[in-house]
């Protein structure tokens, strides 16, 4: 009988971006203290598991979240491509309140994913989503049975929900997760199945 490989998708901690309502995308902000700390009480959440491989966003937000939590040096995290932040072009950077004035687009991606038209230089979602499903074969593949971390992002992790739950694109933002926020997942053949939801860490400084 196969056995089921259990991936832990982990939003980064906390950035400046983050906190002043910026879009961040693949901007490469790093973590703030608040983030530090978000990341250390992940750690706490998640120690007794027990990984056999951890992977990270190419971003530096995630590679630190991935470093703090697991206590890794940065040469044995294993750096995913795949689990990069859905690009936004040049609405990266950008305050959310200035562009909900310029653009309906910007709500129409949260709200009405299935009609979202990117803007320049951003990343369409069903991309992501094609290259968020090609990595958790991947990873599943190579860590049968296993344990796996994986340090990433708020875009990918909504991907992860809509594959595994066979969302309609539209429901693609539900349950969004805030900073540190987990979401792990069983996968067995064909079968994906969502194991636990570890909600965002809220801290005292937010």
């Amino acid at each position: 009988m196969k056995q089921e490989t259990h991936i832990y998708f982990l939003r980064h901690g906390q950035t400046n971006n983050n906190k002043e309502g910026r879009m961040q995308g693949r901007v490469d902000i790093p973590l703030n203290e608040v983030g530090r700390a978000q990341a250390r009480c992940a750690a706490q959440r998640l120690k007794g598991i027990g990984f056999d491989a951890v992977y990270s966003s190419p971003l530096s937000r995630a590679v630190e979240t991935a470093q703090i939590v697991t206590g890794l040096p940065v040469q044995e995290i294993n750096i995913e491509p795949r689990a990069i932040e859905l690009g936004f072009g040049i609405w990266e950077n950008r305050l959310h309140a200035e562009l909900e004035k310029e653009t309906e687009q910007f709500d129409i991606l949260w709200d009405k994913a299935d009609q979202y038209v990117p803007p320049q230089g951003a990343e369409a979602l069903e991309d992501l989503l094609a290259r968020v499903r090609a990595m958790l074969q991947d990873l599943t593949a190579r860590h049968r049975g296993g344990r796996v971390l994986v340090a990433t992002h708020g875009g990918v992790q909504q991907a992860v929900f809509t594959i595994v739950e066979q969302r309609p694109l539209r429901r693609m933002w539900d349950d969004f997760l805030g900073n540190c926020g987990c979401v792990a997942v069983g996968v067995q053949g064909s079968a994906m199945r969502v194991l636990r939801v570890f909600p965002a860490v809220q801290m005292p400084q937010e």
